[in-house]
């Protein structure tokens, strides 16, 4: 009995593990999501030293920044500068084939 109970636990954190990287692909392809994306390209905020403070147009935008610093496609390498990990966008978008 004890077995079956690792078993399924193991099961549980490998699906969780999956639909966690599945959210956070979803995140990156929702139009603020994107739009977010866009505006960090146009200022050219794409490296450690080219971050730039953020200022979002609407609380949608916020969010929508909120969760793609919380996984990783967003840096905040000093105090309120942010930029783009290109890398990282590229990785969550091929991991979870989504479209660029």
């Amino acid at each position: 009995m004890f077995r079956h109970t690792e078993s399924l636990r193991e099961m549980t954190n490998a699906w969780a593990d999956r639909a966690h990287g599945f959210l956070a692909a979803l995140n990156t392809a929702s139009l603020p999501a994107h739009q977010v994306i866009i505006k960090f390209r146009e200022a050219g905020a794409v490296t450690r030293h080219s971050a730039q403070r953020f200022h979002p147009s609407s609380s949608i935008e916020q969010d929508a920044f909120e969760r793609l610093l919380r996984i990783g496609v967003i840096r905040q390498p000093s105090y309120a500068h942010y930029y783009l990990d290109e890398p990282a966008l590229a990785a969550v978008q091929r991991e979870h084939r989504l479209p660029e």
